[in-house]
């Protein structure tokens, strides 16, 4: 009888193990002479452009029958691309990436978002990115004390009412009580072209980015979050009062998540799992590392469920944060 449990073991397994590999074999034959279309929710130029088109490049070899296109999809701080890629037709040939500041907007319920970040097909993230506070020598800030000074007021560059920079700006002028003016409409490397013509101070973006400026000697990082850069201070140690710890602590939790890329709920498994698998050779090709690496970009992937759960984990916020940050983007510019 044992013997006989044991054969039949074996041959359940067996079967999982080949109608797994069937339903992959059906999907990878699904996307054969198709479109896969990747929405950027910005314009070209910038980090999430510069990701998605490594990304695509790389990710042609291993779906050789299938077209890859990158669409540029901007507009209100992402909000516009995501509710392109969540509203599309859950069939696996469209995906996009977009900030993970929309997991603020959608807490604090943001006018005009029409998805859900917890519902979506999450396929991976490809860089973990510290938030940092970037200012310019040109604007003559030297510590968090000039940015204070209420005979000057600090110009913030941010994309849109609801992105992540936009909604970031607010919440580390509430954390350390600065004397700011929070201006959008800067997207892509606008942003920093309008600091380094002095039209804006300061900024908040991930350090990739921000270290390009500092690097050519035109700027410095004031602050960090997340203790990932040497010789510059955290806003966690600076971080006085609770609203300003709580603040730091979201700002740290969204440094994790990076370059995410996901596509509307409902994807069909076997599609989906594909996709996962495809992302994740993609990523971890010694090809595209290295032309990561001579752009200078890190890549430290998160796959499938993992970022999945990371997504549930930060939409679920006690309800003293989600009125917090209610109460900062009311002060919207």
């Amino acid at each position: 009888m044992r013997r006989q449990a044991w054969i039949l073991g074996l041959v359940a397994a067996a079967g999982l193990v080949f109608s797994g590999s069937a339903r992959s074999q059906d999907a990878a034959e699904f996307y054969k002479g198709k479109t896969l279309t990747w929405m950027v929710s910005t314009g070209p130029g910038g980090g999430h452009d510069f990701y998605a088109r490594l990304i695509v490049k790389h990710m042609a070899k291993f779906m050789p029958d299938t077209t890859i296109i990158v669409k540029n999809v901007p507009g209100a701080g992402h909000i516009i691309g995501a509710n392109t890629v969540y509203l599309s037709k859950p069939d696996g040939l469209t995906i996009g990436s977009f900030s993970t500041g929309l997991v603020y907007a959608q807490i604090v319920q943001m006018a005009g978002i029409q998805f859900d970040l917890a519902k979506m097909s999450w396929i991976g993230k490809a860089a973990s990115d510290s938030r940092v506070m970037l200012v310019t020598h040109k604007s003559g800030i030297k510590s968090v004390a000039d940015m204070r000074d209420p005979k000057r007021q600090i110009l913030f560059a941010t994309s849109g009412i609801g992105s992540g920079s936009n909604i970031e700006a607010h919440m580390v002028t509430r954390a350390f009580g600065l004397n700011s003016k929070i201006l959008t409409g800067y997207v892509g490397n606008e942003g920093m072209m309008s600091m380094l013509r002095g039209e804006t101070h300061a900024t908040m973006d991930g350090a990739e980015t921000s270290l390009q400026l500092v690097n050519k000697g035109d700027g410095f990082l004031l602050m960090q979050f997340g203790k990932e850069l040497p010789n510059v201070p955290d806003g966690s140690d600076l971080a006085e009062t609770e609203d300003a710890k709580k603040i730091t602590s979201l700002l740290v939790a969204q440094s994790v998540l990076a370059r995410i890329c996901a596509g509307p709920p409902g994807i069909p498994a076997d599609r989906l799992a594909y996709l996962r698998e495809v992302y994740r050779k993609t990523l971890e090709s010694p090809e595209l590392l290295e032309d990561a690496q001579k752009a200078k970009r890190t890549i430290k992937p998160m796959y499938g469920e993992e970022v999945t759960a990371a997504i549930q984990r930060a939409m679920s916020q006690p309800e003293d944060v989600v009125a917090l940050l209610k109460s900062l983007v009311t002060k919207v510019d």
